[in-house]
């Protein structure tokens, strides 16, 4: 039985308990509120983040007020979150832990019988930054890509990650959708801790009721010959 997640984890606040902290999801979550932060009100951006939903695509701004950007994670599915521009989309790419021990084994309380266990992983993370225009999305992808490099210390300390790689900034490039869009590519890799935990609890019990009966097949048969 899997139990909860460690102190320090990479779990935002009002987070859905579906949602395992370190997941995938969960890093995903992390760095959407990031680069949300970037462009609250107060920052002083030409964009503005505010919450607010955003109805409609390129949906224009008062003159001399921000312009409104929506920053998702690309696995939304809320209405608002398509084909709106600009926008920001954070996603991820294939994830593999790495073995740094036997049986990924940790320790273990005799007491109780919990198990501690141990991994990390390389997750790719991709941020893609679309607009109507080529030098919006350009300039777009500036902001977010120079705050993201230099924030990388803070955002270690702050979530326990064991490294971020300096992110890449991408060509500027069109692609055809609802209507042609500007897309820039944003990439880096982060290096997190998996730790998790397992108490004894019924499935033990199940692979030692599967244990007998096959011993009693073994047996049965063994007494034919």
């Amino acid at each position: 039985m899997l139990t909860a997640g460690p102190e320090f984890s990479t779990r935002m606040p009002n987070q859905h308990p579906d949602i395992m902290p370190g997941s995938p999801s969960a890093l995903l979550a992390v760095f959407t509120e990031i680069i949300r932060e970037r462009f609250r009100v107060g920052n002083n951006l030409p964009w503005l983040w505010d919450g607010a939903a955003v109805s409609k695509p390129d949906a224009k701004s008062l003159p001399g007020s921000p312009r409104k950007v929506l920053i998702e994670p690309a696995f939304s599915e809320t209405s608002e979150a398509r084909n709106v521009r600009p926008a920001i989309y954070i996603d991820r790419g294939p994830i593999l832990p790495n073995k740094v021990a036997i049986a990924d084994s940790a320790g273990q309380q005799l007491t109780t019988g919990m198990r501690a266990f141990y991994s990390v992983a390389q997750v790719p993370i991709s941020v893609q930054v679309e607009a109507s225009r080529k030098g919006e999305s350009s300039v777009l992808a500036d902001t977010v890509w120079f705050y993201l490099l230099a924030g990388i210390p803070d955002i270690r300390k702050a979530f326990d990650f064991q490294d971020i790689s300096l992110p890449q900034l991408g060509q500027t490039t069109a692609v055809d959708r609802d209507k042609t869009a500007w897309v820039t590519p944003i990439s880096f890799t982060v290096t997190t801790n998996l730790r998790w935990t397992t108490l004894p609890d019924g499935s033990l019990l199940t692979v030692a009721s599967v244990q007998a009966n096959a011993q009693e097949v073994i047996s049965h048969y063994a007494g034919q010959q």
